[in-house]
């Protein structure tokens, strides 16, 4: 049996989908050899429901915090087995560099498709055969030597497929791109990060901004406006 069988076992019993991956080195852990991606789907239901975006919300949000809990524990194992490893979480923290300028630290959509989790969509989410874009993800960075898993990946979407970009109300998606900007206007909202922002008497750093935005948002405080191009991508049903 392999040494890292039992953080397999782990994604397992959590029903997760997952894959593993070598990498290069990277800035948030140069030590880092390989990528471990997993991800949980929205119920289909969420998304048939009459109040799709509360549903939405309050299950993409549980699942944050299970899967990152997931990430915590098999960094911790793998660092039991000798091999470092750095929990990559699905939402925060992440890299502000301007109001609507976010990066994810480690691009897990990236990661995922060179996992064969699935491919690029056309509203630039990931898109897997058997969940369509109704993947959350998280996965670790780890020094460890991880036996490749490549899962088959799916055809992506229908070539004559635009049903994510009609549905954007923000005109944020062209076919595999998105306009960050148009997007995080439209979908989402702080009712916290704003008011701290308009109480604010000085132009706040880039650097402020960044810590304000995961104080207010990351336990519960963000609000799903739009999840337009989840609802109507066919592959989600």
């Amino acid at each position: 049996m392999s040494i890292f069988q039992s953080i397999y076992e782990i994604l397992d019993d959590s029903k997760a989908v997952y894959g593993a991956t070598r990498i290069e080195q990277n800035f948030i852990f140069p030590n880092a050899r390989s990528a471990l991606v997993f991800g949980l789907p929205i119920p289909r239901a969420v998304l048939k429901s009459t109040k799709p975006l509360h549903n939405y919300w309050r299950t993409a949000n549980l699942f944050y915090r299970h899967l990152d809990t997931l990430a915590v524990k098999i960094a911790l194992i793998l660092e039991e087995k000798g091999f470092d490893s750095l929990p990559i979480f699905g939402c925060f923290p992440f890299q502000i560099k301007g109001l609507y300028e976010y990066n994810g630290f480690v691009d897990l959509i990236g990661l995922a498709v060179k996992c064969g989790l699935g491919k690029l969509s056309k509203s630039s989410m990931l898109i897997n055969p058997e969940y369509g874009t109704r993947l959350i993800l998280a996965g670790i960075l780890t020094e460890a030597e991880l036996e490749e898993i490549k899962r088959e990946a799916g055809n992506g979407c229908p070539e004559d497929c635009f049903e994510c970009i009609k549905a954007c109300p923000a005109k944020a998606l062209e076919p595999y791109s998105i306009d960050v900007e148009k997007c995080i206007k439209m979908q989402s909202f702080s009712p916290l990060f704003v008011h701290l922002l308009k109480s604010e008497n000085r132009r706040l750093s880039p650097d402020e901004i960044e810590i304000l935005q995961h104080v207010t948002v990351v336990d519960d405080h963000n609000w799903y406006m739009c999840i337009e191009c989840t609802a109507r991508c066919p592959m989600n049903f």
